[in-house]
C-alpha cells in the first residue's frame, strides 16, 4: 500500500513539472514570437493573437481580488504584490489590454462598484491608471459610488419642490417609532393627484392625524384590558359555585382566609412552615387550633366569629397591599425603558439610533436596520454574542458620530430591534470620560415651537445690535425652518450692556436629559484655599458660547426672535444640561494644574509662594490658550492677597462671608413689638 502512494506521487510530481515546463516554454515562445512579429512588422490579426495569448497566461498568475478590509485585503495591498506583472510582464500590451486584465481579476462586487463609481462613462473608455486609482477602495470612494448610483435613478424633472420637500423630511424619520410615519407619507406620494398635491403642510396634518388614533387606541386597549380582567374574575367565581353546586360560605375558611367551604380548600394538606403541622396556610395557626368539630358540622362561638372576622380583615388588607406593591413593580419594571439612552449616529451614511449599552463588548445591529443601511458583505464572526446570539455575522462599517469619522466593526443580529452601541463603540470615539446624559434627549421628545415675544420700542436697536455681534461671532446663524423654537428674553447686565437668552423652560428643557456631572461644593473648594497666600481669579469671556455644539444641536437650539430664527453654533447658558457639560469641560481643560480650581466660569488659583504662583498662571493661560478659551480681563484679578469667591472673602487668615453680602441681615431693624 505503501509503495502504490509513492507511486502515485511521484507521478504526480512529474506530470506537475511538466506542466511547468510546458508552460515556461510556451511563455518563452510567445515572447519570442512578439519580438519577432514588431521587428518584422506582422499584420494586426497574428498581433492580437499573441496578445490574447499572454494575457491569459498574466491571468493565471494573478489571484482574483475580493474587498475584504477587516482581513486587511484591500486593492491597494492586492495591487502592490501584482505591480510587477503589470509593469514588466505585461510590457507587450497596450493600455486597452491591461485595463481588460485588471478589471478580469477583480470580483464582481468590485466591479459592480467601479461601474458606478465612474458612471456615466464606461470602464472600457478609462485608461489604465485611472483605473488603478478609481479602483483604490476607500469608504468615501464606496459613499461616491453609491451616491452616483441613485442620483442616476433619481428623475429631477418629475420631481416637484413639494415633492423634494417631503422626501427630505421622511429621509430624516429614522427612529423605529417613526415607521408608521414613513410608510403613511411615502403611500401619500405615491397616490398624490394633480389636484390634490402632496405638500409640507398635508404632511403634518396627516401625523397628527396618526398620533391622535395612537392616542386613541391606547385609551381604548387600556380600558377593554381592565374591563376584560373584571369579567373574567367574576366569571371564574361564578362558574366555581356553580361547578360545586353549592352557595358561597357564610364565613371564610379557616384554613386560608378564602371564601370556600373548608372541604374544598387546597391548604388541607399543607405543612404549615411556621409551626410545623399540617392543615392551614402560614398565618392561620390559631384559627386551626380554635376550631372544633362534630361530624359535619363546625361549631363557632362568638369569638370565633370575631377571630374569623379579624382573619378576613388581614386578608384583605394583605391583598391590597400586595396589589399596590404589585403596580409599584409594573410601574418601575415600565419605567425602566424610558431610562434607556440613545444616540443618534450614522452607520455607511445612513442615519440610525443605537441604545447605549457600556456592559456590551461589541456593537451590534439587527438584520432590519443591515437591510436599510443597503446590506453591506457580511463575513463569518469569530465572535458568540452570548446574550444576542443567532448572529448572522459581521462588516466593517464607517461610523459618523459628531462629525467625526471612524471606522470599526459591527455584529449584526437576527433579533428584532437590538441596535447597540457597545463598549468598542466608546472606545473608539473616546467617550469614556464623556456622561451619557450629555449628549442624550429624551426618546419621546416631540418638539416644540413658541412664537417670538415682542421686543419694547426702545430697546429695538440695542438688541439688533447684540443680534449682528453674535452673528458676526459665528455664536449664531440665522435659518428659515426649525421644528423647534425658544423665544428670548433681554437682561440687562451691570455694565449697561445687554445679553439676548433663549427660554427654553417653554419645552425644550423637559425633552432634554440632564447632564449629571456634579458642581463642586464650596466647602470643597474653600478647604483647598486654606492657608494660600496669593489668589488669581480668571472670568471667562462669554463663557458658555466658547464651545461648539454638533449639527443636530444647533437646530434644537433655535430661538425665535423679531428678525426671524437662529439657531446656536455653541453652548446656550440656559438650557438644562449646559451647567454639567461647561463644568465637566472646564475641568478637562485644567487637569493636571493642582492649584487651579474651576467653578462654572470662575477659575480661581491659590498658591503658598509667589514664584509657584506664576507658573501656575502660566499654565491656565497656555492650557486655556491651546483650547481657544478667552478670559475677560476687566473681570480678572491677578495677584491678589485677598479675594472675593463664591460670596466669601479668602485670604491667608481664613475665610468668611462677603460683608456686601449680609449687610441686609446686619441692617435688620431691632423688632419694635413683642
Amino acid at each position: 500500500m505503501a509503495t502504490s502512494i509513492e507511486q502515485v506521487l511521484t507521478r504526480l510530481l512529474t506530470q506537475q513539472n511538466e506542466t511547468q515546463k510546458a508552460t515556461q516554454q510556451l511563455l518563452q515562445n510567445v515572447m519570442a514570437e512578439i519580438t519577432t512579429s514588431r521587428t518584422a512588422n506582422v499584420a494586426a490579426p497574428s498581433n492580437n493573437l499573441n496578445r490574447e495569448q499572454l494575457m491569459d497566461i498574466l491571468s493565471k498568475q494573478i489571484q482574483e481580488f475580493v474587498h475584504a478590509p477587516d482581513e486587511d485585503h484591500t486593492f491597494e495591498t492586492w495591487y502592490t504584490r501584482y505591480q510587477d506583472i503589470f509593469d514588466e510582464d505585461a510590457k507587450q500590451l497596450n493600455d486597452a489590454d491591461k485595463t481588460r486584465l485588471l478589471l478580469r481579476k477583480v470580483s464582481s462586487a468590485v466591479y459592480q462598484q467601479y461601474a458606478h463609481t465612474i458612471l456615466p462613462a464606461k470602464p472600457n473608455e478609462i485608461d489604465f491608471k485611472s483605473t488603478v486609482i478609481k479602483n483604490d477602495l476607500e469608504d468615501y470612494t464606496t459613499y461616491i459610488a453609491r451616491v452616483n448610483r441613485q442620483c442616476e435613478k433619481f428623475q429631477l424633472n418629475t420631481c416637484s419642490s413639494d415633492n423634494l420637500k417631503c422626501l427630505i423630511f421622511v429621509s430624516g424619520l429614522q427612529a423605529t417609532k417613526d415607521s408608521v410615519f414613513r410608510n403613511e407619507i411615502l403611500k401619500m406620494l405615491d397616490e398624490e393627484k394633480p389636484s390634490k398635491p402632496v405638500t409640507l403642510n398635508s404632511v403634518n396634518s396627516e401625523i397628527q392625524r396618526i398620533l391622535q388614533r395612537q392616542q386613541d387606541n391606547k385609551v381604548i386597549a387600556n380600558t377593554s384590558s381592565i374591563t376584560h380582567a373584571v369579567r373574567t374574575q367574576v366569571n371564574q367565581i361564578r362558574n366555581q359555585s356553580k361547578k360545586d353546586g353549592t352557595k358561597s360560605p357564610p364565613s371564610p375558611c379557616w384554613f386560608c382566609g378564602g371564601m370556600h367551604y373548608a372541604r374544598f380548600c387546597f391548604y388541607a394538606s399543607h405543612k404549615c412552615t411556621q409551626c410545623g403541622t399540617m392543615g392551614h396556610k402560614e398565618g392561620y395557626c390559631n384559627a386551626r387550633k380554635n376550631s372544633t368539630f362534630k361530624g359535619n358540622k363546625h361549631q363557632k362561638d362568638s369569638s370565633q366569629t370575631k377571630q374569623q372576622q379579624q382573619i378576613v380583615k388581614t386578608q384583605q388588607a394583605n391583598k391590597s397591599s400586595k396589589a399596590i406593591e404589585s403596580a409599584a413593580q409594573t410601574r418601575i419594571i415600565t419605567d425602566f425603558a424610558q431610562l434607556r439612552r440613545h444616540i443618534e449616529i450614522f452607520i455607511n451614511g445612513v442615519k440610525a439610533q443605537l441604545q447605549l449599552d457600556t456592559a456590551s463588548d461589541c456593537t451590534i445591529i439587527s438584520e432590519n436596520l443591515w437591510k436599510n443601511i443597503n446590506m453591506p458583505t457580511l463575513y463569518a464572526t469569530k465572535h458568540t454574542a452570548r446574550d444576542a446570539n443567532c448572529n448572522k455575522g459581521e462588516f466593517f462599517a464607517t461610523i459618523t458620530h459628531q462629525g467625526e469619522t471612524k471606522s470599526m466593526k459591527v455584529l449584526v443580529t437576527y433579533v428584532n430591534e437590538l441596535n447597540i452601541a457597545g463598549a468598542d463603540f466608546f472606545e473608539e470615539f473616546s467617550l469614556w470620560d464623556i456622561p451619557i446624559n450629555s449628549f442624550c434627549m429624551k426618546q419621546n421628545a416631540v418638539p416644540k415651537f413658541c412664537p417670538k415675544r415682542p421686543v419694547p420700542y426702545s430697546a429695538i436697536t440695542v438688541v439688533d445690535a447684540e443680534l449682528n455681534r453674535l452673528q458676526d461671532a459665528g455664536v449664531i446663524t440665522p435659518t428659515n425652518y426649525s421644528d423647534w423654537g425658544a423665544p428670548i428674553v433681554i437682561v440687562k447686565r451691570p455694565n449697561g450692556k445687554i445679553r439676548i437668552c433663549a427660554d427654553y423652560s417653554t419645552g425644550l428643557n423637559a425633552c432634554v436629559e440632564p447632564h449629571f456631572h456634579p458642581l463642586p461644593l464650596p466647602e470643597d473648594i474653600f478647604i483647598n484655599l486654606k492657608g494660600r497666600k496669593y489668589f488669581t481669579r480668571f472670568d471667562f469671556n462669554d463663557a458658555y458660547m466658547q464651545f461648539d455644539v454638533d449639527e443636530a444641536t444647533k437646530s434644537i437650539l433655535t430661538i425665535n426672535t423679531h428678525r426671524g430664527l437662529y439657531k446656536f453654533n455653541r453652548l446656550v447658558p440656559l438650557i438644562k444640561s449646559a451647567p454639567g457639560a461647561f463644568q465637566q469641560a472646564i475641568e478637562k481643560v485644567l487637569t493636571g494644574i493642582q492649584e487651579a480650581t474651576p467653578y462654572l466660569d470662575d477659575v480661581i488659583v491659590a498658591s503658598n509662594n509667589f514664584n509657584q504662583h506664576v507658573k501656575s498662571i502660566r499654565k491656565v493661560l497656555q492650557r486655556l490658550s491651546e483650547y481657544n478659551i478667552t478670559v475677560n480681563y476687566d473681570k480678572c484679578e491677578f495677584f491678589q492677597s485677598k479675594i472675593k469667591y463664591l460670596g466669601h472673602v479668602v485670604d491667608a487668615e481664613g475665610i468668611r462671608p462677603d460683608r456686601n453680602k449680609i449687610m441686609a441681615i446686619i441692617n435688620l431693624p431691632r423688632p419694635s413689638n413683642k
